[in-house]
């Protein structure tokens, strides 16, 4: 009898006896849906129909029968993830430039709200809140420092807390070099800073303002969905508005927090980067609305989704939830992404197969969507890494074409690495590529190397008794010594718009009436003279020669940032369009920003 029987009858054999005891309950592979008993009973592997029916049993554990429970006593477990948090004294968000306009860091924000969210669901019997210990005291207002944690960590206590859904509470922002200033994140010409101090000044076109949810795209249960849609109703109906993207309801796949968990949501209420977003957020009325608001649609989700109704104090099944919660579904799906973090994909996607033909045609299909989607990438990935296996494989006398086939291999591989390394439901079969990748070129890699420890074995280390220090804080100005610049010195010229061009000139260079005059009579009839290249044929060389021609063009200003030179007559000998400039005073003149016009001193020079 050949191996691979003798592993089928001890799988079989294995899988024929209730297995897994946890709390005193047993599994049994008989009572699951006879397409969940196929696919165990077809894997052939001992320890991956093991790791099939751990995420089987675990679901049932966690959402089987839940209506009944909860009307017989049991709770609905929320798993609360905190927002960042301390790490080595200081808020994790600070250094990646998640703080508001005044430099207070995005944690300080997140807790305002989230203990109005705690204070409601700790309230209703029918809801357990399950977080970190520290975390659960800031909640409750007893401190105010929690430890960051990763994801993983986040995901695994979620787990053994047997919670039916994550959420975090957030809040957005833009790149530290746009949103240092109070206004840097309005529309319109802003002062704003690098991450090395320097200061620019910027025209601003992007604004980012509004609310949105990011909920889990591959969340067959339809919850998170269903959630984030109601919730953008609430929100918008107390006044809020909805953030651009996907109209604030938006449907994320792309990181292991949305992956490895069924049910999950994070809250980003709006971008303390911008000065509307940011009263609205430290408004107590609105923190209020808004934390009512997230707290009774998770209710609404849970009799929609669940059919189980927790809004009073005895809690009531619903006979014709408007949105039906599939069991089976949610372990097609999750026995799916185990074989796809196994490397396993073509196995994975079988299981989708079975999820289309299953529910494709039924009202589930647009949750399906997703991990069709999922099937092309991953059977197209499998394709490029066989022929690269293929090519590597291949022996031959010829060491060029050795090397010939290697090359390829490796072009093969590296196009399957780009098309799974994005998204974390592909890490087994990206993993997989990267081994082999790294086996071609270094033959005995997968030998020597060691299994790295994940974020979970390994966490960051954190001081836990640091305090917080949130006094707002600006990025230092560097220090000029402002002195008036020469006639000469290119100027920075903002014209607003509403500005007239003699305004705008006044605003900008502060000159006497006089010079006002003849500077608006200089700029309205401005031409200038630029070196163009030209083409022409050549008498003499008998050929087509490139030449510089002078070629004048009238400068029309609109509303916008100009950098210009004048020369001695007050003629403008150079002017060129800018998004962006730097505010250094030795290079550039502006009486407004800079404080050193040329002109702004004129006056007082002839009065000595």
């Amino acid at each position: 009898m050949n191996r691979q029987l003798i592993a089928a009858v001890v799988a079989i054999t294995a899988l024929s006896f209730p297995i897994f005891s946890q709390e005193n309950s047993q599994f049994s592979i008989e009572s699951q849906p006879k397409i969940i008993q196929d696919i165990v009973q077809h894997e052939k592997n001992i320890e991956r129909a093991k790791g099939i029916i751990s995420v089987v049993q675990t679901l049932d554990e966690m959402y089987n029968n839940l209506p009944d429970r909860v009307v017989a006593g049991k709770k609905i477990t929320i798993y609360i993830d905190p927002c960042h948090g301390m790490v080595n004294g200081r808020w994790s968000a600070r250094p990646t430039g998640r703080h508001c306009i005044y430099g207070i860091s995005e944690e300080v924000y997140s807790l305002m709200l989230i203990r109005k969210l705690y204070a409601l669901l700790s309230k209703n019997p029918h809801i357990n809140i399950v977080t970190t210990e520290d975390y659960l005291a800031a909640l409750k207002g007893e401190r105010d420092d929690y430890r960051s944690q990763s994801f993983r960590n986040t995901i695994k206590n979620a787990y053994d807390a047997k919670a039916q859904i994550i959420i975090s509470q957030h809040l957005n922002n833009v790149r530290s070099g746009v949103k240092t200033t109070g206004t840097s994140n309005i529309a319109g010409i802003h002062i704003v800073y690098d991450s090395n101090g320097g200061k620019y000044l910027e025209k601003i076109t992007e604004v980012h303002k509004g609310f949105l949810t990011l909920y889990n795209r591959i969340d067959v249960s339809g919850f998170s969905r269903h959630y984030a849609l109601e919730l953008k109703k609430e929100l918008i109906h107390i006044g809020m508005q909805p953030n651009g993207w996907q109209m604030g309801a938006v449907a994320d796949d792309r990181f292991i927090y949305f992956v490895n968990f069924p049910i999950s949501l994070i809250y980003e209420t709006g971008f303390i980067s911008n000065p509307d977003d940011l009263s609205i957020i430290t408004n107590p009325d609105m923190q209020d609305k808004i934390t009512r608001a997230q707290y009774e649609t998770l209710l609404a989700s849970f009799r929609d989704v669940f059919g189980i109704d927790v809004s009073e104090s005895a809690a009531r099944k619903v006979e014709h939830p408007a949105s039906q919660f599939d069991l089976t579904l949610v372990k097609l799906s999750r026995i799916a992404l185990f074989y796809m973090q196994e490397g396993m994909a073509q196995e994975a996607c079988n299981v989708i197969d079975i999820m289309r033909s299953q529910y494709g045609n039924t009202r589930f299909g647009n949750l399906v969507t997703p991990y069709s989607e999922m099937k092309q990438t991953a059977l197209t990935s499998e394709r490029l890494y066989q022929k690269a296996m293929s090519l590597a494989s291949k022996r031959t006398k010829s060491k060029k074409l050795r090397q010939r086939n290697v090359k390829m291999a490796l072009n093969y591989l590296s196009v399957a690495k780009s098309m799974t390394r994005s998204k974390d439901f592909y890490e087994g079969i990206y993993r997989k590529y990267c081994d082999s990748y790294n086996e071609i070129l270094h033959p005995g890699y997968r030998a020597s190397r060691q299994e790295p420890k994940s974020i979970a074995q390994n966490p960051p280390s954190v001081n836990q008794t640091a305090k917080i220090d949130e006094t707002p804080q600006r990025i230092p100005d560097r220090h000029y010594a402002v002195r008036p610049a020469e006639l000469t010195r290119p100027i920075i010229f903002v014209f607003e718009e509403g500005q007239s061009l003699k305004d705008a000139i006044r605003t900008n260079l502060a000159a006497d009436n006089e010079t006002l005059e003849r500077l608006h009579s200089s700029f309205a009839h401005a031409v200038v003279t630029n070196k163009v290249k030209h083409t022409e044929w050549s008498r003499k060389k008998k050929r087509t020669i490139t030449v510089w021609k002078n070629e004048r063009k009238r400068i029309d200003f609109y509303p916008g940032m100009y950098v210009l030179e004048l020369n001695r007559n007050l003629d403008i000998v150079s002017a060129r369009r800018v998004s962006r400039v730097y505010l250094n005073p030795d290079r550039y003149q502006n009486q407004l920003y800079l404080k050193n016009s040329y002109f702004a001193h004129v006056q007082r020079e002839k009065s000595l």
